[in-house]
């Protein structure tokens, strides 16, 4: 496994491909389903840095613990308003 760290993003490359993803790492469409928001908002806040997440693979994951601490924190904003 190799992981590089840009800032709030860390990207990941995970050699064995059949691997199944853990079940602690949400994927974007996840997020916004659980926070009621579109996937557009999710990858908003990605982008400006409200929530931090890795890339596996060229996908976007959300650790349920940096999601949980946003919401108990009531931190997050619609960087789009």
């Amino acid at each position: 496994m190799a992981i590089a760290s840009l800032g709030h993003v860390c990207y990941i490359a995970i050699m064995n491909e059949a691997a199944e993803p853990p079940h602690d790492l949400m994927t974007v469409r996840e997020v916004a389903a659980r926070l009621r928001v579109s996937t557009a908002t999710v990858y908003g806040w990605l982008k400006c840095g409200v929530l931090q997440a890795c890339k596996i693979g060229g996908t976007w994951r959300v650790h349920r613990r940096e999601l949980e601490r946003r919401i108990n924190g009531n931190s997050m904003h619609d960087p789009m308003s």
